[in-house]
């Protein structure tokens, strides 16, 4: 169990220099606080994930849940919160929580299955951009960060 005053600490670091919040600029930084309960773990954000992109929504469902738990404090372990999210990007809420609970083994095995080949290839930070299937780049990047990598390996012969 996470000690909310503990992770309310942890979240202060969200917007310091060089931080996620520095780099993210579609999406604004909320230090947790007010003893609200914190996500368990990221599996089953992961795993809605999944199921997001699996009905066409994804880009949409990451960037709500990601203002569900960076902004809003929602906790995004919480199915009845992933539930909504689904429903504020359109999709049908009540439906999205049936099909995240039946197909919960299959989203968890593809999302651990993802997770250890990621290990297996040396990727240690999320998030972590694989420019050419060669260069991993760790960590929250600004957009011009990745556009020099890209054009450095772009040039390249």
């Amino acid at each position: 169990m996470i000690e909310v005053d503990k992770f309310e600490r942890y979240t202060q670091r969200w917007n310091a220099p060089g931080a996620p919040g520095d780099q993210e600029p579609a999406l604004r930084f909320t230090p947790w606080s007010g003893g609200s309960r914190p996500p368990t773990s990221s599996l089953a954000s992961a795993m809605a994930g999944k199921l997001a992109a699996r009905l066409g929504a994804f880009a949409e469902y990451q960037m709500v849940g990601m203002r569900a738990y960076f902004t809003e404090q929602r906790d995004v372990s919480d199915p009845a919160v992933l539930a909504a999210v689904a429903g504020e990007v359109g999709l049908d809420a009540e439906a999205f929580a049936r099909e995240l609970h039946n197909d919960a083994p299959a989203l968890r095995q593809q999302v651990l299955d993802e997770y250890t080949t990621a290990l297996d290839d040396g990727i240690h930070a999320v998030p972590t951009v694989v420019v050419n299937d060669i260069f991993p780049l760790p960590g929250a990047q600004d957009t011009e960060a990745y556009r020099r990598i890209i054009e450095r390996h772009r040039n390249r012969p």
